[in-house]
């Protein structure tokens, strides 16, 4: 149990400096004079360019107000647009001007650099272990929010042969099964 709280601090305190790294914590992103959430607003319209107010809210799991508030300073600042849907005309949709559009080349190449920055200083199975964990650890979270069930967590990668290390790492499981379920300590895994 103790291993899983370290465990779980490990990771809350990356993530801190992570949203602190990627610059969430100042007042603007991305070298812009946006707002982090007003970023994502902008990336999502260019992801989906007929994306309406409420689905923009649901996805940014936003209030509704605070969508409003967003799209209001976006459509000022001439970011972006809103025109009639064409099967419902009480909703709007929103699309990126061309000087949205431009701003959101300059967003992506920020974030880019950011990302090609960092793993440069990572070996190449380090990167990938970077990229698998973070979309892991993201997809996680979100089938927590939603109160999903996880069926890839009882996936079990059956290999066939030897492996380096494997005879150690059967003896770490059954030790600490027999810790955890029998309490038995060291004379067991001794023995």
């Amino acid at each position: 149990m103790n291993n899983k709280i370290d465990l779980t601090e490990q990771i809350r305190s990356s993530s801190r400096m992570m949203v602190r790294e990627l610059g969430f914590m100042r007042s603007t992103l991305a070298a812009t004079n946006y707002s982090p959430s007003s970023i994502h607003v902008l990336l999502e319209i260019e992801q989906n360019p007929t994306i309406t107010p409420a689905q923009l809210a649901e996805l940014l799991i936003l209030e509704k107000s605070t969508i409003s508030r967003l799209i209001q300073k976006l459509l000022c600042n001439g970011g972006i647009i809103e025109s009639t849907n064409i099967e419902d005309g009480r909703l709007k949709n929103l699309s990126l001007t061309a000087k949205g559009k431009n701003l959101v080349n300059g967003i992506h190449r920020f974030g880019q650099q950011q990302v090609i920055f960092a793993l440069e200083k990572l070996a190449v199975k380090q990167q990938q272990a970077v990229a698998e964990g973070i979309t892991l650890y993201a997809n996680a979270l979100k089938q927590h929010r939603l109160k999903q069930t996880n069926d890839t967590a009882q996936f079990i990668d059956i290999q066939e042969g030897y492996r380096s290390g494997l005879i150690g790492k059967i003896t770490q499981i059954h030790a600490e099964f027999y810790f955890e379920h029998a309490n038995f300590g060291e004379f067991f895994e001794k023995k």
